[in-house]
């Protein structure tokens, strides 16, 4: 996804159609800054990939978090 380019385009009418049905949305496979920025720009609300972590398992989730939030 590059800006201005078909894929972006994609995007931003998917989010604008989430949005219209009154849905939150979640993006997928985010795995550079740069990636994040459009999005959030676009209106992304949410997302997950490599920038922010790894595949973790659900014991490995359950560490991390109730560690961090304990």
């Amino acid at each position: 996804m590059q800006e201005k380019n078909r894929n972006y385009q994609v995007v931003s009418s998917i989010i604008d159609l989430g949005h219209h049905l009154g849905l939150a949305i979640v993006a997928e496979g985010i795995e550079t800054a740069q990636q994040m920025q459009w999005l959030q720009e676009l209106g992304c609300e949410f997302g997950q990939g490599y920038l922010f972590a790894k595949p973790l398992s659900a014991q490995e989730i359950e560490i991390k978090f109730y560690l961090q939030h304990n």
